[in-house]
C-alpha cells in the first residue's frame, strides 16, 4: 500500500462546490509525478452502438473505476467515466494491483459480454516529459461524495499515448485474480428527457484553456438553465430493471449463475419498486432522501481535458447551443461534438445508502457519439 502521504494526495484536495470553480485554475493541484494513469476503452465501441449495445459498453466503463477501486481499498484515487472506457489516476505503488483488476475486467468482458475492453497504463512522468500537465480537483457533490476534474491536457495525451500502434503503454499477461465488481450496479431504466431530448456533448478548447471553458460554460448555462438529464420528477421507478442482466454477466460466470443472480436481484428490486412508488413523495422518506442524492450524486457535467455535459433541453436550446459552440470554433479555435437521444442512462457504483455515485450518460451513443461527431467535425475543417 502507498504512504500516508502519497495515498492521501487526492483525499486531502480542497473541494469545491459551485460550477464557477470547476473552471478555476485555484482548484486545481499537480498530480504527484510518481503516479500513474490507466486508461481503458471498448475496442469496437461504434459497432456495439449500431447493434444497440451502448449501455453493455457503458457498464464495462463504469465497472472499470469499481474494479481499481475495490483492487486498492483505503486508497482514494481520482478516476472520470468517459462512456466507452474510463481513465483513473492511481499511486504507483498500487499500479500492480489495478493492473491485475482491470485485465481481469477485460477477460470476464470478453467471456461475460463479448466485448474487447482495452487496458493502458502511462506513467506520468512520460506525459509530463512530452509537455502536458496532470492537473487534479475534487468536487463535493454531497457529504463523503466527490468527483475529479482533470486539466492541463495530461489526460489527452495518455490517452493518445495508450492509442499508439505500438501498443508500447498497453496492459497485456494473464491475471491470476478475479475482479471484484462489488458495488456495481445496474438496476435503474433509461431516463426519459424533460424536454425534447438529452444532449451529449464535448467540448475541447485550444490548450484545454481553463478561461475559456469558464466562457463557454456561461453561454451554455444560460441557454439551459435547468437542463439537469435526472431529476426526481423524471427518475422512472420502472419494473424490471431493464439492464439488469448486463450486471449479472459481469459479476457471475456461467449461464446458471447469471441467472440466479438475476433473478434475485429482480425480486429485491420488484419489493424496492413498490415502496419507491408509495413513499417517493413523502419528505424525507428513505426512497425520497435517496432520490435526491442519487440526483445530486452524478458526473453529468465535468472537465476531464475537455468539458463534457449530459444535459437536457428542447429542439430550440440545442440549436442555440450548437450555434454558440460553432461560434467558438471560428473564433477561437474550439473543437466540439453532440449527439442527441430521447433519454440518458446511468450506471452506479453504490457502497451504502450514503455513499454512491452514478456515472450519466446519454442513451443510444452518448459520449462516444459526441466523440465521434467531433472528430468529423475536424476533419470536415481541416
Amino acid at each position: 500500500m502507498p504512504t500516508p502521504a502519497d495515498a492521501r494526495f487526492y483525499a486531502d484536495l480542497p473541494p469545491f462546490e459551485s460550477d464557477d470553480a470547476l473552471t478555476d485554475e485555484r482548484s486545481y493541484r499537480a498530480a504527484p509525478p510518481d503516479w500513474v494513469i490507466f486508461v481503458t476503452d471498448v475496442r469496437g465501441s461504434t459497432a456495439a452502438i449500431a447493434a444497440g449495445r451502448y449501455k453493455e459498453v457503458n457498464t464495462l466503463g463504469a465497472a472499470s473505476i469499481v474494479s481499481a477501486r475495490n483492487a486498492c481499498p483505503g486508497v482514494d484515487f481520482p478516476f472520470v467515466f468517459g462512456g466507452d472506457g474510463a481513465t483513473l489516476l492511481v499511486p504507483a505503488e498500487v499500479r500492480a494491483e489495478v493492473a491485475e483488476a482491470l485485465l481481469c475486467l477485460s477477460r470476464k468482458a470478453r467471456a461475460g459480454v463479448g466485448l474487447d475492453l482495452r487496458v493502458g497504463c502511462v506513467p506520468v512522468a512520460d506525459v509530463l516529459a512530452r509537455g502536458r500537465q496532470v492537473l487534479v480537483a475534487r468536487r463535493r457533490l454531497s457529504e463523503g461524495n466527490h468527483i475529479a476534474m482533470f486539466a492541463g491536457g495530461g489526460l489527452n495525451e495518455a490517452t493518445a499515448m495508450v492509442k499508439q500502434p505500438d501498443g508500447a503503454y498497453l496492459v497485456s499477461g494473464d491475471a491470476a485474480g478475479s475482479s471484484n465488481l462489488d458495488g456495481l450496479e445496474c438496476r435503474w431504466c433509461a431516463v426519459p428527457a424533460r424536454h425534447d431530448g438529452v444532449l451529449s456533448l464535448i467540448v475541447h478548447a485550444p490548450g484545454e484553456s481553463l478561461p475559456l471553458y469558464r466562457e463557454m460554460l456561461a453561454g451554455l448555462r444560460d441557454i439551459a438553465p435547468q437542463a439537469m438529464p435526472i431529476t426526481p420528477a423524471n427518475l422512472p421507478a420502472s419494473w424490471p430493471p431493464a439492464f439488469l442482466m448486463h450486471e449479472s454477466k459481469l459479476k457471475r460466470q456461467g449461464r446458471l449463475s447469471q441467472s440466479l443472480h438475476y433473478l434475485g436481484i429482480a425480486a429485491l428490486t420488484a419489493l424496492l419498486t413498490v415502496l419507491v412508488r408509495l413513499t417517493r413523495d413523502t419528505p424525507g422518506s428513505a426512497a425520497a432522501t435517496y432520490i435526491d442524492s442519487l440526483c445530486r450524486n452524478n458526473d453529468h457535467l465535468k472537465l476531464d481535458d475537455c468539458l463534457r455535459m449530459v444535459i437536457d433541453v428542447s429542439h430550440a436550446q440545442r440549436a442555440r447551443i450548437e450555434s454558440l459552440l460553432e461560434r467558438y470554433r471560428l473564433t477561437h479555435g474550439a473543437q466540439w461534438g453532440t449527439h442527441f437521444s430521447a433519454s440518458s442512462i446511468f450506471t452506479c457504483m453504490v457502497r451504502s445508502p450514503q455513499d454512491h455515485l452514478h456515472f450519466v450518460d446519454g442513451n443510444d451513443g452518448g459520449y462516444t457519439a459526441a466523440a465521434r461527431d467531433m472528430d468529423a467535425r475536424r476533419a470536415a475543417s481541416i
